[in-house]
């Protein structure tokens, strides 16, 4: 029997009992009256019902009414999927069950990391990770992640969302609070933001900047200091944050460029050099930026000596700095010299003559037996590069069986790998040798607690600047709202707050400003606050409160809040009229959108999807800080942002994202035009261009400018 047989027209299997229920006809004949009845009769060997027209007697007749079933229109598909659709990744914890532990494991006490957090505000530091599009920024975060998540080994952590996995590039800031120790073993808290690196995102990368004490500009060592390294060096001074630099990417001048060592090292001393000079012409050019300069109190020299430049490499994992490779040296020599005096000689005009064993400022020396001038090394070439370069020589050409590179890192290292590490390829076992060089991250703890401060130092009005000192001290609890993240189904957002002054607990009523407050005194709400976690990425951990230079994230205050806010509270009242009355006055919101300058027009598809349409934009404004949603005159829905990525991941998270599967009508791609002619103009211009059909000839184009108000 063919498999066609198998199913009837309807696409049903036959009946178990099929041959039975064949005996079940319909018959129909007529009666002694001429008519026929219709009763409902089962078969004896099925289930199934069937109606069948038989003769019976009109007097023994019996009507059976059988109740018809209307299905019930809706909206609900017939199949339902079995999961929602998620475009974030994130840990499936349950948050309301303090004792849960599925949450990632980490090489401390978290329990010691919240009373950190409460009790020693000097130990914070408060950093945004800042650099060019693909400079290593979150490879290098990762790092610090994997380093205390020992079962996580996920690269690429904090880009979560579903279009940054699959463009490979972070598309929002994302914070994570780590706990790290310094070269002292003191353990400290590091509040990091990762932030993107394109110029269409980079509202997220000032969102950022408005709530820590401190960057860390990431350099590739092979493109140097680029445009958009300079625009973020000017917002790190407009701001007067503290910086450090870390010049990333160095395997990559050895192993790809093939630089000699001399070159690699000219190399780096002109990446330093760029930003020294570059730092120095901004900030001494005209009076603005003098007083500029006056008000940025902190080094705006860098150099490696000075602790504020470190050197990285994303692929293989490590941080180093002038220190650290002092370090390394004095642990092997068991020496007493001081790690401080000798770091500082690693660097600059100093040369190391190995003859006499000495550091000395002379190029050349002259040695006892010919009397020959030999010239001398750079000690930074002496002392790290050339330690490095065997490495990377030794680890390409090893064998199994050689011994050269064991030799060289018990004797220059004093450290050993075990034999199976040896037979890697020779990136892995590159890796796995630098990895056991510099086997922590005591050098970047140390540069960022000695060059940022600490939120205990940090002055409320260096955020708040537009508000005085006695209205800051009107209230109890300060806080700033810099952006909302969303959920994972994207029904829900969460505030990203840095806390200035006070403290914030579960249940705390707040007052929550809105952005036009300056215009309109009753643009504020009062809220309570339903849950505060601390951040980790793609999971989040739930804390009771939240005190001084703490950075949360906040659940159950976004109504209000766009693009970002301030809260305070009071806590010796807990009136709705005595918060009323506060006198503190917010400063003004910071302008994300002033470049937003890419439009388009959109409209549903369905016109009965107009509400689902306008509840994806309000969620739009909130996610993207750069996004502007206006309505037209003409009815038609604006969305401007600052470039055609930022609006492409727009687009998409309005459909699939914030809507489900939401079908759109988009325009063509326009330009915002802020310019305008208040009166028409009395000149005439003029100009000639050449055709493609005729290119013997010219042809004139002439213009002048028309006021048409008043004419449309």
């Amino acid at each position: 029997m063919d498999d066609e047989d198998l199913y009837d027209e309807f696409a049903q299997p036959p009946s178990i009992n099929d041959n039975e229920y064949s005996q079940d006809e319909e018959e129909e004949e007529e009666d002694a009256n001429g008519k026929s009845q219709l009763v409902k009769t089962t078969t004896t060997n099925s289930n199934d019902t069937a109606l069948v027209k038989t003769n019976i007697d009109t007097n023994q007749a019996e009507t059976i009414y059988i109740q018809s079933q209307t299905q019930s229109l809706s909206n609900q598909p017939i199949i339902q999927p079995n999961h929602e659709k998620t475009m974030k990744l994130e840990y499936s914890i349950d948050n309301n069950d303090p004792l849960t532990n599925n949450f990632p494991e980490v090489n401390y006490s978290r329990d010691y990391l919240i009373s950190l957090l409460n009790q020693s505000p000097e130990r914070i530091r408060n950093v945004s990770i800042i650099g060019d599009f693909q400079s290593g920024k979150t490879s290098l975060i990762d790092q610090l992640i994997m380093y205390i998540h020992p079962k996580i080994n996920i690269k690429k952590y904090l880009d979560n969302h579903k279009l940054e996995i699959e463009r490979e590039l972070t598309i929002k800031s994302s914070p994570i609070t780590l706990l790290l120790s310094d070269s002292k073993s003191r353990s400290q808290i590091l509040n990091l933001i990762d932030t993107p690196g394109h110029v269409d995102f980079e509202d997220e990368t000032l969102a950022a900047l408005n709530i820590t004490d401190g960057v860390v500009l990431i350099i590739d060592a092979v493109l140097g200091m680029t445009i958009q390294d300079q625009y973020l060096i000017d917002q790190v001074i407009k701001q007067r944050l503290s910086m450090i630099i870390i010049i990333n990417k160095f395997d990559k001048l050895i192993l790809e460029l093939k630089l000699p060592i001399k070159d690699c090292y000219y190399k780096l001393v002109g990446i330093i050099d760029d930003i020294n000079d570059y730092i120095k012409s901004i900030t001494t050019t005209t009076t603005t930026t003098t007083e500029k300069k006056k008000e940025y109190k902190y080094k705006y020299k860098f150099s490696p000596d000075l602790n504020n430049v470190l050197f990285a490499s994303s692929k293989f994992g490590i941080i180093f700095s002038l220190k650290s490779f002092a370090k390394l040296y004095i642990t092997k020599q068991n020496s007493l010299m001081n790690i401080d005096q000798f770091s500082k000689k690693l660097w600059g005009e100093i040369y190391y003559d190995p003859q006499n064993h000495k550091f000395t400022t002379t190029t050349t020396t002259t040695t006892i037996n010919n009397n020959n001038n030999n010239s001398l090394k750079h000690s930074f070439i002496s002392f790290i590069l050339e330690p490095i370069y065997k490495i990377i020589t030794y680890t390409i050409t090893n064998e199994p069986t050689d011994k050269r590179l064991s030799k060289l890192l018990w004797e220059n290292f004093r450290i050993s790998l075990p034999k199976f590490e040896y037979k890697k390829d020779a990136e892995n076992l590159l890796k796995s040798v630098f990895q056991t060089i510099f086997n922590n991250y005591e050098s970047f703890v140390d540069s960022l607690i000695e060059m940022i401060p600490s939120p205990a130092k940090q002055q409320p009005n260096n955020s708040f600047s537009s508000s005085s000192s006695s209205s800051l001290s009107s209230v109890d609890t300060l806080a700033r709202v810099t952006k909302l993240i969303e959920s994972s189904d994207g029904k829900s957002f969460s505030a990203l707050v840095r806390i200035y002054k006070g403290g914030l607990t579960m249940g705390d009523k707040i007052k929550i400003y809105g952005e036009n407050y300056h215009e309109d005194k009753d643009d504020y709400k009062l809220e309570i606050i339903k849950k505060i976690y601390l951040p980790g990425g793609r999971y989040n951990f739930p804390i009771n409160q939240a005190s001084l230079g703490n950075i949360v994230l906040i659940d159950g205050i976004d109504s209000i809040i766009k693009k970002g806010s301030a809260i305070i509270t009071n806590e010796s009242t807990n009136d709705t009229k005595d918060i009323d009355k506060l006198s503190f006055v917010p400063p003004s919101p910071p302008k994300y959108t002033n470049n937003s300058v890419f439009k388009i027009a959109i409209e549903p598809e369905i016109p009965s999807e107009l509400p689902i349409l306008l509840e994806g934009l309000r969620k739009i404004n909130k996610s993207y800080l750069s996004s502007i949603i206006n309505v037209e005159e003409n009815g038609e829905h604006i969305i401007l942002t600052k470039g055609e990525l930022s609006m492409d991941c727009i687009l998409h998270d309005l459909r699939f994202f914030f809507c489900d599967d939401l079908e759109i009508k988009v325009s063509d791609p326009m330009v915002k035009f802020s310019e305008t002619c208040i009166e028409n103009g009395y000149i005439r211009t003029s100009t000639t261009t050449t055709t493609n059909e005729n290119k013997d000839k010219d042809s004139l184009l002439s213009m002048t400018i028309i006021n048409m108000v008043g004419i449309l």
